[in-house]
């Protein structure tokens, strides 16, 4: 009986045994295979990346190759020589817009500060008309005198022009929206609580004058 109880558990160890190299088998076959796919993809980018690096080379400038830093100083030379006429000087497509302000009914509320701003399409930055700040708005007749009236405007663009009467945490608040013409003028009407206004935006074209001599 000792003898075949011997064999029995000869028998056990080596079945778990060989369980247990079945599972570590299985364990390196699936690390294996993981590797082997790891090494297929970085391979495939790899083949991907090159293509896109000879692609890029073939359209780069070939002054960039054979002298880096004429080329990169040439670049910058460009692109802040663009930026500088379109800012600073107008296009010749562009349009002038002069904006008018007139008081057609009702008043300003009192104690209110008036903000006046204008948008255009290509530039997305407030460009301000008038801001009244603690003092009372100012009107000379019906109109209302704007600190700046004049808005470059790109010919397919859009004139964006708001008007805001604020006062601690009350609000009012009218905006409207303008399209170039050909030397012509459009109206809309803003509502600021019971205060109307008509606000009128003439077009003209810009010519090749100095932006910055508009501000006024």
């Amino acid at each position: 009986m000792v003898g075949g109880d011997a064999t029995k558990n000869l028998e056990h160890e080596t079945s778990k045994t060989d369980q247990i190299s079945e599972c570590e088998a299985t364990k390196m076959d699936a690390k294996t295979e993981e590797r082997k796919r790891r090494l297929e993809e970085y391979q495939q980018w790899r083949k991907r990346r090159e293509k896109e690096l000879e692609e890029e080379i073939a359209a780069r400038d070939p002054e960039e190759l054979t002298d880096y830093h004429a080329f990169h100083a040439r670049s910058f030379e460009q692109r802040w020589k663009k930026m500088y006429d379109n800012w600073i000087f107008g296009s010749f497509h562009d349009k002038k817009a002069t904006i008018r302000v007139d008081l057609t009914d009702g008043l300003w509320p009192d104690d209110f500060r008036g903000h006046f701003v204008a948008r255009t399409a290509s530039i997305n930055e407030e460009v301000l008309l008038l801001d009244s700040g603690d003092d009372k708005l100012p009107v000379a007749g019906n109109e209302i005198q704007l600190s700046r009236r004049v808005v470059s405007v790109e010919s397919d663009g859009t004139l964006r022009v708001s008007v805001e009467a604020s006062q601690g945490d009350n609000c009012l608040k009218d905006e409207k929206v303008f399209r170039p013409q050909e030397m012509d003028t459009h109206s809309e009407t803003f509502d600021i609580g019971e205060c109307k206004m008509k606000v009128t935006v003439a077009w003209s074209l810009f010519g090749n004058h100095p932006r910055v001599l508009l501000r006024h």
